[in-house]
Parts: C-alpha cells; sequence; structure tokens
C-alpha cells in the first residue's frame, strides 16, 4: 500500500473519531435518563470561567466513578455505530472485508479514544481537540503553530499551502491546571496534516 493512500485511510478514520473528541462535555453521557439533566445545566452555567472548569472535573470525575452502566451502555454503542461506519467505508473504498485482526485493532484505537476523550474532561482545564476541516468547497491552509505536515516537510516551505488531509487533531488546553486564566490558549499538539 502506498503511503500517500495509508495517509488517506488515516484522514478517514480520524474524521470518524473526532465524533469522540467532539462529544459535548463527556463522551457516553447519555441523552436519555437522570444524566440527560446535566448538559443543559452545563450550558447554563457557562463554559469559560474557573469555577465552571472546576464544577465540571468533579462532576464528570463523580459520573464516572459512580456509574451504574448509563455512560458505560451508551459510551457502547456509540463506539458500535463508529466501528460499523468506518469498517463499511473502508470496505467500499478498499473492495475488501476488514480482516478480524482489523476489527480488533480499530475498536482498540476506538477505545482507548474514548478513555482518553473522558480522562481530559475530568481535567479542571479546558482541552480541545481540532481536526482541520478540508473539503472541496474549503481548503485549509497550513499554519506552523497548530499543524505538522506527516510527511516532516519544511514548517517555512509549507507556509500558505492548502491542506489535502488531517490524520490527528490539534490538541488545545484552554486556562491552567487549576481552570483558571482561560484566556490562556496552549498547542499540546499540532495536528498532522498532508500538504503535498
Amino acid at each position: 500500500m502506498s503511503s500517500s493512500r495509508l495517509v488517506l485511510y488515516q484522514a478517514f478514520v480520524m474524521d470518524h473519531l473526532m465524533e469522540i473528541f467532539e462529544a459535548p462535555l463527556f463522551f457516553g453521557l447519555p441523552e436519555e435518563g437522570p444524566l440527560s439533566h446535566v448538559k443543559p445545566l452545563a450550558n447554563y452555567l457557562q463554559p469559560l470561567n474557573s469555577d465552571y472548569g472546576q464544577w465540571r472535573s468533579l462532576t464528570f470525575g463523580i459520573i464516572d466513578q459512580d456509574d451504574q452502566g448509563d455512560v458505560t451502555e451508551h459510551a457502547r454503542r456509540t463506539l458500535n455505530s463508529i466501528q460499523a461506519g468506518v469498517e463499511v467505508a473502508l470496505s467500499q473504498l478498499t473492495a475488501t472485508e476488514p480482516s478480524a485482526s482489523q476489527r480488533t485493532s480499530l475498536r482498540t484505537i476506538l477505545e482507548n479514544s474514548a478513555r482518553i476523550a473522558m480522562l481530559v474532561r475530568k481535567q479542571r482545564a479546558q482541552f480541545v481537540f481540532e481536526l482541520p476541516k478540508v473539503s472541496v468547497e474549503k481548503k485549509a491552509i497550513f499554519d506552523g503553530t497548530f499543524m505538522e505536515d506527516v510527511n516532516g516537510e519544511d514548517e517555512e516551505e509549507l507556509k500558505g499551502t492548502k491542506v489535502q488531509c488531517a490524520t490527528f487533531p490539534a490538541v488545545y488546553k484552554l486556562g491552567d491546571e487549576r481552570g483558571e486564566n482561560m484566556h490562556l490558549r496552549n498547542v499540546i499538539f499540532k495536528a498532522r496534516v498532508l500538504c503535498t
């Protein structure tokens, strides 16, 4: 398999994985039942102040610790849906069915992604996962402050170049470890993109 095709497949899978990282508040939080009231309450509390970070951290720590199966079951169903979508789409792209080991590898990636998403939501600081959006209508432009090329091309040479696809999101930390100073924005990981 050519390296550019592999990068394209990675970008495709990452686009689906973003559902995990972009979940409102906390991945696995059910839409129904007693926990369904947490999202409206969080929206009411205004996400960009220091007390909110502490509230979110404590609330989701308690929900995760005392989960009676609601979060686990909702997360499992969501992961099943994402996996099925990726497998069907990749089968159509490659004209092959995924092997048992490929299914197992994909499931491991999904479960690890869910664990990471849940872990960062329990922090007082706010973490943002941002995958550069690339479409026919709108091409993202390379910016070395929060992007790096998967082929290791020089950032200066790529400045202003159109991004073809993204294989990993940029990860930002808003605020400090206490959830204060929300004006601070630190790049934890640069987005991995293909420009050429």
